[in-house]
């Protein structure tokens, strides 16, 4: 979640990291126009179109880090909540859900129902996992940040080493445990926050790591998921979907080697944290469920059958940012609507007093 409380604020953020949050709602929209919408390479695939296939399972390893980067972010700063930001927050997803789904409502009223439309802004339906999780790791931020302030070093690299050991013994290699959920789940968030924490605080060699060599891990482990992959469904006919789960430990290691080599770079600029402030927007627009349906894979699914895949790659590209885009813009009229809202309740609480 993000503090839209003016432009000084704006200004004074770590652009570096207000960049990487961008890139990361970018490859949210990039994981949904390949893996998500037309589905993994099949073996058939894999043989007799290598060179295709081998590139869908790069962008998707490269791709894959997007939500656990949101989290790693959310830890190495620490969620502070406050009343007024959750309100906020609440309000973005109910401005963006109400204005879409009476919007589908009334463009399909038989598959998008009043009654459908008004549990999809409850969020009580199966989709937008996401915001769900957040929600309740912020609502466990306090607990999370005062073990962070008070544990010691030796306890607190214990419970991350205990923590991880578990997931990924449990959760990842044999998935026996379902409430990690391949780690699209609260704990699994919980995990990746305290993550963050720990090697903020207490790993020096991590944080003052090269750039290159930050950036060369990163790479090196996407590789990995990208030829693990490839070989599998190649020589195997097994796609191996744990490869691309949140809690895989090649996607946890490339998003922390990914965000250190950003944490390096310093700058500040009033227009990327002008764009960073409403990049959640994005994924509010195209993860709608009547969006996502009606719009997004439809013409995702089309661009991929109707064009050889250069030319999808082109057609993507331009279709996520153009989506990005109106997202971005969308949510500045939200941000005016809340000041509004915000400045008329505290006039009448001012004239009730």
């Amino acid at each position: 979640m993000n503090d839209n409380s003016g432009i000084q604020k704006i200004k004074m953020r770590d652009s570096n990291i207000e960049l990487l949050r961008i890139i990361a709602m970018l490859l949210v929209l990039v994981v949904h126009t390949n893996f998500f919408s037309i589905g993994a390479p099949t073996h058939a695939e894999a043989l007799t179109e290598p060179t295709k296939s081998f590139a869908r399972f790069l962008i998707q390893s490269i791709s894959i880090i997007c939500v656990n980067l949101f989290i790693f972010i959310s830890g190495w700063y620490g969620i502070r909540p406050k009343l007024s930001r959750f309100l906020e927050f609440i309000f973005q997803i109910v401005f963006f859900y109400a204005i879409l789904f009476t919007i589908f409502h009334f463009m399909y009223p038989e598959k998008w129902t009043f009654k459908a439309s008004v549990k999809g802004i409850l969020l009580v339906e199966d989709a937008n996992w996401f915001i769900k999780s957040y929600i309740f790791l912020y609502l466990l931020s306090p607990v999370l940040n005062k073990y962070v302030e008070s544990a010691t070093k030796s306890s607190f690299k214990w419970l991350i080493i205990a923590f991880f050991c578990f997931q990924f013994f449990y959760g990842w290699f044999y998935a026996a445990v379902k409430w990690f959920d391949r780690g699209y789940s609260t704990i699994s968030f919980v995990g990746l926050y305290l993550l963050a924490s720990y090697i903020k605080r207490h790993s020096s060699l991590l944080v003052n790591m090269a750039f290159w060599k930050d950036v060369f891990l990163w790479l090196i482990l996407t590789l990995i998921t990208t030829g693990l992959a490839f070989l599998t469904i190649q020589y195997t006919k097994y796609n191996d979907n744990r490869l691309y789960y949140y809690n895989s430990p090649f996607v946890i290691a490339a998003t922390v080697f990914l965000f250190l080599a950003f944490n390096r770079l310093h700058f500040k600029n009033a227009i990327v944290n002008w764009i960073a402030i409403s990049c959640f927007a994005a994924f509010l627009l195209h993860c709608n469920p009547a969006f996502m349906d009606e719009v997004f894979k439809p013409y995702v699914i089309s661009a991929y059958t109707g064009y050889t895949y250069p030319v999808f790659l082109a057609i993507a590209l331009a279709f996520v940012l153009v989506v990005f885009f109106v997202a971005i813009l969308s949510d500045k009229v939200r941000i005016a609507v809340w000041r509004l809202l915000c400045k008329c309740f505290q006039k009448k609480r001012q004239e009730s007093d």
